[in-house]
């Protein structure tokens, strides 16, 4: 182990293992790991080997025993979205990005809502995977109706092979496993069903459930039922 320092501006002090340079702390306060030139605060490299360059682990068991890793920009002020707080590179395109006001880009360093997601090199697709048999898949939209009650608006896969679109926990419209659209009903039309069947062949099938409610279509104009 070998240390080196110096006094004039620019000096440093480095840390050696068998006359390789390990470690080196720059006048200016920055610290490089692996090499000898810092461009940032903290700096390590790493070019062989298939180990993580940076190995950061909390294994206390407790849920008090707090983040592994916290990364803040304090002094900014809550809400400015001038550069990412945390971001990661592949060489110099910013892959992923945590902006300032909470805003998060994946392939955008500019997003402008609360995830942004851009390819401009292919399809951009977002996708929402479940393993394992009879597991299904969704994605929830939660809002807030005038009264401010909270809403839930939900897509989600079925174990039958459909797309089901529900909201709250109401099931409203679905898509079953042959292509069919369903709208009121899980199943397709048949004699007893309420509902809208919307099939493949074009055909457009409505049904009731009582032989009372005989209405099937009605036909508005700007001066009311036709």
């Amino acid at each position: 182990l070998n240390l080196s320092s110096g006094r004039d501006n620019g000096a440093s002090m480095t840390f050696e293992v068998f006359n390789t340079e390990r470690m080196r702390f720059f006048v200016s306060g920055d610290v490089c790991i692996c090499t000898s030139s810092a461009n940032n605060t903290f700096t390590v490299n790493k070019d062989t080997g298939s180990t993580p360059t940076v190995y950061i682990n909390n294994s206390g068991p407790s849920i008090t025993e707090g983040v592994a890793l916290k990364v803040q920009a304090s002094g900014r002020g809550t809400g400015v979205a001038d550069v990412s707080i945390f971001s990661v590179h592949n060489n110099t395109a910013e892959l992923f990005s945590v902006r300032n006001d909470g805003r998060v880009g994946i392939g955008y360093a500019a997003p402008t809502a609360k995830l942004h997601v851009l390819d401009d090199s292919a399809p951009c697709a977002l996708t929402v995977q479940s393993l394992g048999a009879n597991n299904t898949a969704a994605l929830k939209l939660l809002g807030r109706d005038p009264s401010n009650t909270s809403v839930a608006y939900i897509i989600q896969t079925e174990t039958d092979g459909a797309l089901s679109f529900s909201k709250d926990t109401a099931e409203r419209m679905r898509i079953d496993s042959s292509g069919n659209l369903l709208v009121g009903t899980t199943t397709t039309v048949g004699t007893g069903t309420e509902g809208v069947q919307i099939a493949t062949n074009g055909s457009i099938i409505t049904g009731r459930n009582q032989t009372s409610d005989q209405t099937h279509h009605v036909f508005k104009n700007p001066n009311g039922t036709v």
